[in-house]
């Protein structure tokens, strides 16, 4: 679900956290809200996935994000359907009416409200961590509550921007263990042209 969150994310295809300086940061990269505006709001819904057979959309996010330097605020709610293939049938002789079975489809909604802070430890070189408290529920209808952390790390040099990112620190559980937000890390490298004097382009990875 990393991708289903920033509009600007999805237009770059996920090659977002060396890029994160708007209020997305809070969820891509803590540390990119110190190279960011002053102020930044985002409200946004999307809606990514959608199983074809179905017309069910399998991932559904939205998300209310505010960043002001050093402090940033997001909140995040997700829907995830998991449609499984359906189990084979074995059917008597002489059936010519193939009846298959119904396509098991599991659910699980969370949200998370985080709250990020952000630290300059040299020029252009700033670390950033939120703190966020997750909410889930699956099927059975158990909601499991639970706090986690992402930190994140941003520098940048000229047109040259290198980022990192660990999330889901303490990979949060939901519906019984059944489903897992598994820790991620990930690394990012962007070339901003528009500061060396050339036109509004940015090259990310």
């Amino acid at each position: 679900i990393v991708e289903a969150v920033g509009t600007r994310a999805q237009g770059m295809g996920g090659a977002f956290v060396a890029v994160a300086n708007d209020s997305s940061a809070t969820w891509w990269n803590p540390a990119g809200l110190a190279d960011g505006p002053f102020i930044d709001v985002s409200v946004a819904r999307s809606v990514t996935d959608v199983a074809e057979s179905t017309l069910v959309p399998r991932s559904q996010a939205s998300w209310l994000t505010l960043g002001t330097p050093p402090f940033g605020f997001g909140y995040y709610r997700f829907r995830i359907t998991d449609i499984q293939p359906p189990s084979p049938t074995e059917r008597e002789a002489g059936n010519r009416q193939d009846v298959g079975d119904g396509l098991p489809v599991r659910t699980v909604e969370a949200s998370q409200v985080g709250v990020t802070l952000l630290h300059s430890v040299a020029s252009g070189v700033h670390v950033g961590a939120t703190l966020k408290y997750v909410s889930g529920s699956a099927d059975d209808g158990r909601t499991t509550d639970d706090v986690d952390l992402d930190l994140g790390v941003l520098a940048v040099v000229g047109p040259i921007r290198l980022g990192g990112t660990a999330r889901n620190l303490r990979e949060p559980e939901f519906g019984a263990g059944e489903f897992l937000r598994p820790r991620q890390v990930r690394v990012g490298a962007a070339f901003d042209v528009e500061r060396i004097g050339g036109p509004p382009l940015l090259i990310a990875v």
